[in-house]
């Protein structure tokens, strides 16, 4: 994974090299073993909410680096609720949507995190579904309402927060793709959603 931080630095995720980041000039490197140690070498992706911290998905969970003050950080509220559930599983995919909030993938689990005004976990929603269990999966906010599309086998799905938790309605009805492929990526150009697979 490659993002851009608000303050321009560029975030290299690498498998097996940790995360580096690019000022223009030189790499610095966090890894294990670093002067700023990750839980492992094997970063799948990297997403700044809307505090100035970096979620930061490895294959043994999530972490979160508080970019203004260089240095790692919990997210209170998320004690005994996000954190536990990540623990210990690979996060293999995460994404920031337009309310927000951070969406995450580790194993068969899907959550989302809204947080309050002060960047508290205000909730936490989490479903789990065999059908998540591709490694490889990618969701987006396609829409731009807090809603993210999710494809599995063959359906493409709109993933909504409701007072009962995370639910699953098919967002293109009549809409199908080969139930073997993996949607790869969304992207949006004027009125048309490019979805792009591989079998």
């Amino acid at each position: 994974d490659i993002m851009f931080d608000d303050a321009g630095f560029m975030w290299v995720a690498t498998s097996g090299g940790g995360l580096c980041r690019y000022d223009g000039y030189e790499f610095i490197v966090m890894a294990t073993g670093t002067e700023k140690p990750l839980n492992s070498n094997f970063v799948r992706n990297v997403v700044e909410d809307g505090f100035h911290r970096m979620w930061i998905g490895t294959e043994w969970g999530i972490e979160v680096f508080d970019l203004m003050n260089s240095c790692m950080v919990s997210v209170p509220g998320t004690q005994g609720t996000a954190f536990d559930l990540f623990e210990g599983g690979s996060c293999s995919y995460m994404t920031l949507d337009s309310k927000g909030c951070i969406w995450a993938k580790t194993g068969q689990t899907l959550m989302r995190i809204e947080f309050d005004d002060t960047g508290n976990a205000l909730r936490v929603d989490s479903l789990g579904d065999p059908r998540m269990a591709q490694p490889a999966m990618v969701f987006k906010d396609v829409e731009k309402n807090g809603t993210v599309w999710i494809g599995m086998n063959g359906t493409i799905y709109r993933v909504r927060s409701t007072d009962d938790g995370l639910t699953f309605v098919p967002a293109l009805p009549g809409f199908g793709y080969n139930p073997e492929s993996l949607v790869t990526d969304y992207i949006v150009k004027d009125q048309d959603v490019w979805i792009s697979t591989i079998d």
